[in-house]
């Protein structure tokens, strides 16, 4: 009779894990125990003190008579009790599920626009760079083009009415103006 005992308050224990959806491992973490000793309590190799039976049924959110009575003295409806449980449990699981894709969209939207945010401001430095590298060149052209006018005068260093011959590319009519320095 005890071992009978055993037996049914183990097969109690592995359906109450089973219908909330948790592994030997789990169980075993929850109760600071190791998940040889909840494989033994369910084979009736061994069998829970009182204050784990009352662990185990908070966990499992039953009585703790309820974990211990025999399963033949269990009332009809025990099975329509395990079934709304399992249903609840299905639907809160299913709904964990919908929360997580929710949340892993929520993240990947999320990825996406600090992404597209980089982008732009990888684009805006390019940008910039690009705009400060034109006015330095534009600085450095209006300084040589000022120097150019200050070494050579305003005509380029032709003196006199100044005329481009197309075909040669030779400046005629004018006179050339002396360079400095040459």
């Amino acid at each position: 009779m005890i071992v009978r005992l055993k037996n049914m308050l183990g097969e109690e224990i592995k359906k109450n894990r089973q219908i909330c959806r948790m592994s030997q491992k789990e169980l075993a973490n929850r109760l600071g125990k190791s998940r040889q000793m909840v494989s033994r309590w369910e084979t009736g190799d061994a069998t829970p003190d009182e204050s784990e039976i009352e662990e185990l049924a908070q966990i499992f959110g039953v009585s703790s008579d309820d974990l211990c009575q025999p399963k033949e003295e269990k009332v009809l409806s025990s099975s329509k009790e395990e079934k709304g449980l399992s249903d609840i449990h299905q639907t809160i699981q299913e709904a964990s599920h919908n929360i997580l894709r929710v949340k892993m969209k929520f993240l990947d939207d999320e990825e996406e626009r600090l992404r597209k945010i980089k982008q732009i401001q990888k684009e805006r430095r390019s940008l910039k760079i690009t705009v400060i590298v034109g006015v330095i060149l534009l600085i450095l052209l209006a300084m040589g083009l000022i120097h150019r006018r200050n070494t050579l005068g305003p005509n380029g260093g032709i003196e006199g009415p100044a005329v481009l011959d197309n075909e040669t590319g030779i400046i005629v009519n004018g006179t050339k103006k002396p360079q400095l320095g040459g």
